[in-house]
């Protein structure tokens, strides 16, 4: 994770592990996790950031725009896990 200012734009850079570990924090893996990461930076300041479900974060606005093909992408994957959630459903019922 990484903190660039320039001009008066604040540039957050996340790793794909990163945003894995804020998404498992996010599912509750570990339990009751803050949902946040934190980075000591080298002048004594923190970089902290909190990631909120949805439901939580648009509860007193509309969520913006998302590109058309983010958007599709995102749909996709969340019909997947259904999928698999179900599968895995299926398979822990006893025959």
């Amino acid at each position: 994770m990484r903190l660039n200012i320039v001009d008066n734009v604040v540039i957050v850079t996340l790793s794909r592990r990163n945003l894995e570990s804020l998404l498992s924090k996010l599912n509750e893996h570990p339990p009751n996790s803050q949902k946040t990461l934190i980075r000591n930076c080298e002048n004594g300041g923190q970089l902290v950031v909190h990631a909120e479900n949805n439901d939580e974060h648009y509860n007193a606005c509309r969520p913006g725009t998302i590109h058309s093909a983010t958007e599709r992408s995102i749909e996709l994957l969340k019909r997947e896990k259904e999928e698999l959630d179900s599968l895995l459903i299926v398979s822990i019922v006893p025959s």
